[in-house]
Order: structure tokens, then sequence, then C-alpha cells
């Protein structure tokens, strides 16, 4: 009995070495790489830009399944230089959080983490190291430190026609999607998105859209993913001014491993905000 403890100790120590050692590799990548800017003798153009941006969705369900929730991010990035095919190389420093008031657990996380991304056009491919922690879980091994390889686009365009006739001020299309793989977390390999179509009708006093919408929305993962996984449909009103959006919508959500569903209105409001420390 005593061997087997010894061996478990032994095991338990080394995968913590190890951690310990790719926590310590992504952590010196992106220090030694940000402070080159400062203590380097680099040309006047060294770097591309110095991006930032902070998002976040606040939402609450009338009657549904996960009550109050809030989710959100700030992220300062360099962009260092452009490969050949206008590939931008840019690395980050990220916190993140993301809650609700109902089936919250492995849920509801929260943390930093820094990355390393290749960005082109609509895409963006990358890895990250993070360090989460799982509020509602007491038990400390449930706190996750480790890298996750992502893959994610973001596209967006106007269907309307400039001569086409219609009323309308625009056909708003959208979509946003993220790929990932958790290398040694609780939560695995994962897959969340959705592709929306709306119509921007008009503009109210103080420049304030409209605007109506038909969304489909996914989210999966292949551990933990009881409370997480779902999908389904919604239509919403959106008012939207600048960097800020607030509005109310009605979703049908199916829980595939609950073999649960919902139907139920959302008041929601949100803001997203970017910025180039570089630009003058």
């Amino acid at each position: 009995m005593g061997s087997v403890k010894k061996t478990d100790y032994l095991e338990s120590r080394s995968r913590f070495k190890m951690e310990r050692r790719k926590s310590r590799f992504f952590i010196s990548l992106f220090l030694g790489l940000t402070l080159s800017l400062f203590f380097l003798p680099l040309p006047s153009k060294a770097i591309e830009g110095l991006p930032g941006a902070n998002w976040v969705f606040l939402s609450h369900d009338i009657h549904g399944l996960t009550g109050s929730g809030g989710m959100g991010w700030i992220q300062q990035g360099i962009d260092w230089v452009k490969l050949p095919g206008n590939i931008m190389v840019n690395t980050y420093a990220e916190y993140s959080v993301r809650d609700r008031t109902k089936k919250e657990d492995y849920y509801d996380v929260r943390g930093p983490s820094v990355g390393l991304n290749f960005e082109k056009s609509y895409f963006d491919l990358g890895v990250n190291y993070y360090w989460l922690k799982y509020p509602e879980l007491e038990r400390k091994d449930k706190d996750e430190e480790g890298y996750e390889v992502t893959f994610g686009w973001y596209y967006t365009r106007d269907l309307k026609a400039k001569d086409s006739g219609f009323f309308v001020m625009a056909f708003p299309f959208s979509t946003w999607g993220k790929l990932s793989h958790d290398g040694n977390g609780i939560t695995g390999s994962s897959a969340m998105g959705w592709i929306q179509q709306g119509i921007d009708w008009f503009t109210l006093p103080g420049g304030i859209m409209v605007d109506t919408y038909l969304k489909y929305s996914y989210r999966g993962r292949t551990k933990e993913e009881d409370y997480f996984n779902s999908q389904g449909p919604s239509v919403g009103l959106e008012f939207s001014k600048s960097y800020f959006k607030a509005g109310i919508s009605y979703y049908w959500e199916e829980y595939p491993k609950l073999n649960e569903r919902q139907d139920t209105a959302q008041y929601y409001f949100g803001w997203y905000y970017y910025w180039d420390l570089m630009e003058k």
C-alpha cells in the first residue's frame, strides 16, 4: 500500500514539474518578446502595432435554465511583423471571465493567458498558455493550467446591393467561430460559434441603429459538457450605437447531453472596443 502511495506521489510530482516547465517556457517567450521592445536597439518601425480590445456581454434569461450571466475579456497585444502572404505575427496578454447564476459548474471560469497568433484576413491560428480558476468547484485540482491550440474566424458584410431599391438601410451578415484543443486540461476539444443575418431598419435620434436579426448559435466540447453543450436558433431586436448594443432576443436552445430543451426571452447589453496604442 505504501509503495502505491509513493508511486502516485512520484507521478504527481513529475506532472507538476512538467507543467511548471511549460508555464516557464510560455511566460519567458511572451516576456522576452515584450521586453525586447524596450531594451534592444530596434529600428524606428520595429513593430507593426500595439492592438488591444475589450469585449463584454451581459444577459438575463427570463425563464431559462441558466439565469443571469456575464462574460468578457480584455486583451493587449503586439503586432510584430507581416510574413509573406500578409500574415501578421501577434503576441498578447489577456484576462477573461465567464459567469452565470444557474448550472454554473464547469461553466464559470476566469483567469489570465498569454498567446501567440498568426492572423490573416478573417482568420487566426495560434497557441496560448492559460491559468484558469473554476470558482464553483472547491477542489484545487480543478484549477487549470495548460496550453490551448486555437483556430478562429470572424466575417461580416452587407448583403444589400446599392441599387437594390429596398427601403431598409442594410442587410448585415456575420459569422464567428472558434475551434480549440485543450492540451492537458479538463475541457478537451471544443467548438463554438454563430451565424447571423440582420436587417438595419433605420436610425433613431442620436444615431442609434434599430436592427432585427435571425441567429443560430452552437457550443460544444468533449469533456465536462453537460451544461456547456448547447445549440439553437434565436430572433432578436437590437439597438446599437458606436461600441455599444442592447436588445431582447427569443431563443430555442437544446442541451443534447441532458436531453433538455428550453425557449425563453433574454435581455442583453454589451460592448466591443478596439484600440491601437501606436495610432496617432
